[in-house]
């Protein structure tokens, strides 16, 4: 039976491993090497999604940070426990060469279909509901993705719901969490000295 300590590792690992892949399907995964770390990635993200308290971070890599939380947990039969329901926010920063680099970045988001969409305080922005099974337009909504630039930075940001059990589970709110987020995050970077932003 696995301890305390191996399900919080185990629960971690899913939680980042699941919002990779969920990146990569909607062709948002990270393109640009980060020029600096983000080192308040943590913070940042948990003040831009308060309806988690009590979540765990995890940083991905120098990039970003994911934000989890396992609210409901099952038990297989051979004893061990899995998450049955949870919800996650995750954020990534990429600086890439210039203003201009950043808004053409996110202006390919909007040509592979995404909408574009207006964040108080970014450059041009756009946002995709990420749906299960994800080759099907009509599936369960299980997160959405809010892509936008400021200054020199890409800033993505993903809200959603997570299961080990429930390839459809979801969240009601993630939409309006991730562009209120989305908004408190471009807001507070745009008053940043443009050195800070990246």
């Amino acid at each position: 039976m696995a301890t305390a300590r191996e399900q919080r590792i185990s629960w971690k690992a899913v939680l980042v491993a699941g919002t990779l892949v969920v990146l990569a399907w909607a062709g948002v995964a990270p393109a640009h090497a980060s020029g600096k770390r983000f080192t308040n990635c943590g913070g940042v993200l948990v003040g831009a999604v308060p309806q988690l308290p009590g979540a765990g971070t995890t940083p991905l890599a120098d990039t970003g940070c994911i934000l989890g939380k396992c609210l409901e947990r099952k038990r297989r039969a051979d004893g061990t426990s899995i998450c049955h329901y949870g919800r996650s926010a995750t954020l990534i920063r990429n600086c890439v060469a210039s203003a201009s680099t950043a808004s053409r970045d996110v202006a390919e988001t909007i040509k592979k279909g995404w909408t574009r969409t207006t964040i108080g305080g970014a450059g041009l922005a756009s946002i995709h509901t990420v749906r299960s099974p994800l080759s099907a337009s009509s599936g369960a909504a299980v997160g959405v993705l809010v892509t936008f630039s400021v200054g020199k930075a890409v800033v993505q940001m993903q809200v959603g719901a997570v299961s080990d059990d429930d390839p459809n589970p979801s969240w009601g709110a993630a939409r309006q969490i991730a562009i209120s987020g989305a908004r408190q995050i471009a807001g507070a970077w745009k008053k940043r000295p443009a050195a800070a932003q990246c």
